[in-house]
This record gives C-alpha cells, structure tokens and sequence, in this order.
C-alpha cells in the first residue's frame, strides 16, 4: 500500500482533503474522491503536459523529463493581476519575460511553469525559448492575447 498525502483543499462540498489519503482501487475511485473533495475557484482552469528535454547547455546529459503546468483564467484575460519576483542577481530568463509582462501593463490570462530547469545559464537564447513556450501555450488554448498573454515561470526544483 502506498501512502499520498494532499494539501489541504477547500472543495466544493466545504471540506479539505484529508492530510493522508485513503487507499484507492481504481482509476476512477480515486477520481471520484478528489472530484468531490475539491474545486478550484470559479473562472479558473489548471492542467498539465510532460514531456523531454535535451539542454543546451549539457547536451551529454542526454534526454531529461519536464513538466509544464498551467493555471488559466476560463473568463478572459485580466488586467487586474501582480507578481512577485526573485531577487537574484542572476535570474532565469522566465523572469526577464515576466518583468517584462509585468511593467507593460497588459492583460494576462494564463501562467505558465515549468519544472526542473531555471532557464539560468540556458546557453542558447534563453528568452526566445521561454517566449517560444509562451507561443505554444497561447496557440494551444487560442488565447486572443497571444503569448503576451502567458506569464512564464519555472521552479528550478
């Protein structure tokens, strides 16, 4: 039996999931319970893709796995949003692209985050790359806005 634990989630029944999930059987028992113990909030969509990367800058590393998430406001985009940077001297390139979001002033409508590579040190164009990502996350969802309408950010983790 494997043991899964959960953040604690307001659902759409007003309970939180437990701390220790219950053991599931099926697929959809599983699907089942996380349906009824949790919701996200109304307008907002999340969802998330995996797939392979070979960095440029240590190509002998070969084929590494990445995930991307996003968060997608379903009503449009907003005008109304803030972020929250890292003060690092020497910031991954998603960061760049998110200043740069941030002091035009635009609406956004989906965030973008990728995991495992901080984009520092990409060797290549590191902020063509995270507004070719953005390109594909807009194109994906058809997003009037475009790729300025994505916010990238990577954990790094």
């Amino acid at each position: 039996s494997h043991s899964h634990s959960a953040l604690s989630m307001s659902g759409k029944y007003g309970k939180d999931t437990a701390a220790e999930l219950p053991p599931f059987e099926t697929l959809e028992e599983y699907t089942n319970y996380l349906m009824e113990a949790s919701a996200l909030p109304q307008g907002f969509s999340v969802g998330s893709a995996v797939g392979k990367f070979i960095p440029e800058e240590a190509p002998s590393m070969g084929s590494l796995p990445i995930k991307g998430t996003i968060i997608h406001l379903t009503d449009g985009p907003t005008d109304s949003w803030a972020a929250v940077f890292t003060q690092n001297k020497f910031p991954g390139s998603p960061i760049y692209v998110g200043r740069s979001r941030l002091s035009s002033g635009k609406p956004i409508q989906t965030i973008v985050i990728n995991n495992k590579v901080s984009n520092v040190c990409s060797g290549g164009d590191g902020i063509a790359n995270s507004e070719l990502v953005c390109e594909a996350v807009a194109s994906a969802l058809d997003l009037e806005g475009g790729a300025t309408s994505v916010l990238p950010s990577s954990t790094g983790v």
